[in-house]
C-alpha cells in the first residue's frame, strides 16, 4: 500500500466533511515536507554519530543543539507563536499597517533578545568556571541562538500566510541537507568531526535558511504592504505573546531538554543514547506537527468570526488526526525499534527500553488532548494554557531530579511522557470549560 492509499484510508475512517478534507489536504502536504525533512535529519544524526565515533561526542553536540532550541524560543519572546495568531487575523481583517509593523517588530526583537541571551549565557559559562574545551560546542551554540530564532520566525510568518511549502521546505528539508553537506566536507578534509564542527555547520545552514525566509516573506507580502506605513501595537503583541512563550517554552523544556538533564545528572554515554532514541521517537510527531501547522491559522480565523461550531469541528478533526494514525505508527515502531536504533551503531541498541518509554509517553499525551493547547492559544486563553504547562513543567523537573540519577536516560523518558500527558490532559479540561470545545480523539463525533 502506498502512502497515498494509506492517507486516503485514514480519511475514509475519520470522516468526509469539508473541514476534514480541507484540514487533511493541507496536513498531507505539510506531512510530506516534514516527513522528508525528518528523514533527512535522521540521516544527519546517524552520519554524525558514525563520524564522531559513538554516543559520547554525539551527546555533546546534542546538548549544544538542545540549548540552541530552548534559548531560541526565549529569544522570540513568544512572538513566533503570536505571529501565527495575529498574521491570519490581520489578513482576515485586511489590516495591512499592523501586519507590516508586526513582521518588522518581530524580526528586530528576535535578533536583539537572541544576541543578549547569547552574551549572558556565555558569561554564565565563564562565571561558573566550566572547562572551555568541554563546553566549546555549547558556547558556539549560544551564538547561533539568534539565527535559529530568526529562521523560525520567518517560518511562522509564512505559516500565517498559509504558505506551507515556503514555510517548511527551507527549515525542515534544506537545513539538514546543508548541515550534512558541510559536516561531510569537514570530515572528508580532516578525517574527523568534532561536536564543535557540527555546531558551526548548523550555524552556517541557519544563515542560508534565514536569507531564503527573508525573501520569501517579502515576496508573499509585498503586494499588500508595499505602499503601507507600518502601525505598531506593542502592548497587545507582547501581552498575548508572553503567555504563549510560557506555553511554548515549557513544552519545549519538557520535550527538548531531556538531553540537557541527562547530561547534568548522568554521563555522556547516557546523553548520546537518549539523543538517538529521542530523535527516533520524534517520528511520531511528524503528523501532529503537520496537522497543527495547518489547523492553527484556521482556528484563529474561526475564533475571529466567532464561529463556535467550526471551532469544535476543527478541534475534533485535529484531535483524531493527531492520535489514531500516531497510534498505528507507534505500534510499528515498537516492533522494529532495535534494528532502527542499530542504524546509529551497535552501541545504540542498548537504548531500546528508553525508546519504548518515549513512544508510550507520546501516545498517551496525544490521546489526553493533543489539540487543546492550540485551541486555547489561538482563542485568547493563552494565560490559561500557560498555567497548565507551568504545572506540568514543575512535575517534569521534579521527576528528572528523582529518576535520572538512578535510572539514567530511561528516567528522562518517563519524566517526559508523564509531564506531557499531564499538560495535555489539563489543557483539554480547560479548553472544554473555557470554550466548550472537546479536544479528545473520539472518531464518532466527526460524523
Amino acid at each position: 500500500m502506498s502512502l497515498t492509499d494509506l492517507w486516503q484510508s485514514v480519511m475514509r475512517r475519520l470522516g468526509r466533511s469539508k473541514d476534514t478534507q480541507k484540514l487533511a489536504s493541507g496536513a498531507g502536504l505539510a506531512l510530506v515536507v516534514i516527513a522528508c525533512g525528518a528523514l533527512m535529519r535522521y540521516g544527519l544524526n546517524v552520519s554524525l554519530a558514525r563520524w564522531m565515533g559513538g554516543p559520547e561526542p554525539l551527546g555533546r553536540y546534542a546538548v549544544a543543539l538542545a540549548w540552541m532550541q530552548v534559548l531560541a524560543v526565549l529569544a522570540s519572546l513568544g512572538m513566533n507563536i503570536g505571529c501565527l495568531r495575529f498574521v491570519p487575523e490581520y489578513i482576515e481583517r485586511k489590516d495591512w499597517p499592523h501586519l507590516r509593523g508586526l513582521i518588522g517588530f518581530s524580526r528586530i526583537t528576535t535578533l536583539i533578545v537572541g544576541t543578549l541571551i547569547a552574551m549572558l549565557a556565555t558569561l554564565g559559562v565563564w562565571i561558573v568556571g566550566r572547562e572551555w574545551s568541554h563546553e566549546w560546542p555549547v558556547v558556539l551554540g549560544f551564538w547561533a541562538v539568534p539565527l535559529m530564532a530568526l529562521a523560525d520566525m520567518h517560518s511562522q510568518h509564512l505559516r500565517g500566510y498559509h504558505r506551507i511549502l515556503r514555510a517548511f521546505v527551507p527549515f525542515f528539508m534544506l537545513q539538514p541537507i546543508l548541515i550534512l553537506a558541510i559536516s561531510a566536507g569537514i570530515y572528508l578534509v580532516t578525517g574527523q568531526l568534532h561536536p564543535a564542527d557540527a555546531v558551526i555547520a548548523t550555524a552556517i545552514a541557519l544563515l542560508i535558511v534565514i536569507a531564503i525566509g527573508f525573501f520569501d516573506v517579502h515576496r508573499v507580502s509585498s503586494t499588500q504592504l508595499r505602499e503601507v506605513r507600518p502601525a505598531f501595537d506593542y502592548t497587545k503583541w507582547i501581552k498575548v505573546s508572553l503567555p504563549l512563550l510560557v506555553v511554548t517554552g515549557f513544552n519545549l523544556v519538557i520535550i527538548q531538554t531531556g538531553v540537557v538533564f541527562v547530561d547534568l545528572l548522568s554521563d555522556a554515554r547516557q546523553t548520546g543514547l537518549y539523543h538517538a532514541t529521542d530523535r527516533t521517537a520524534m517520528v511520531l510527531n511528524l503528523l501532529p506537527r503537520a496537522v497543527l501547522a495547518i489547523c492553527a491559522p484556521m482556528v484563529s480565523k474561526a475564533h475571529t468570526r466567532e464561529d463556535h461550531d467550526q471551532l469544535q469541528r476543527l478541534a475534533t478533526h485535529a484531535a483524531n488526526l493527531l492520535f489514531w494514525p500516531t497510534l498505528a505508527f507507534g505500534i510499528v515502531f515498537i516492533l522494529i525499534g532495535k534494528p532502527v536504533l542499530g542504524v546509529f551503531g551497535p552501541q545504540f541498541v542498548a537504548g531500546y527500553p528508553v525508546f519504548v518509554a518515549l513512544l508510550i509517553g507520546h501516545l498517551v499525551a496525544r490521546f489526553a488532548g493533543g489539540s487543546a493547547g492550540m485551541v486555547l492559544g489561538m482563542t485568547g486563553h493563552e494565560n490559561t494554557s500557560a498555567l497548565a504547562v507551568c504545572c506540568a513543567a514543575v512535575v517534569y523537573l521534579a521527576l528528572n531530579f528523582i529518576l535520572i540519577p538512578r535510572y539514567g536516560a530511561i528516567g528522562a523518558a518517563v519524566s517526559t511522557g508523564v509531564s506531557m500527558s499531564i499538560s495535555n490532559g489539563t489543557m483539554s479540561v480547560l479548553a472544554y470549560r473555557r470554550k466548550g470545545v472537546l479536544t479528545l480523539a473520539i472518531p464518532w463525533r466527526m460524523r
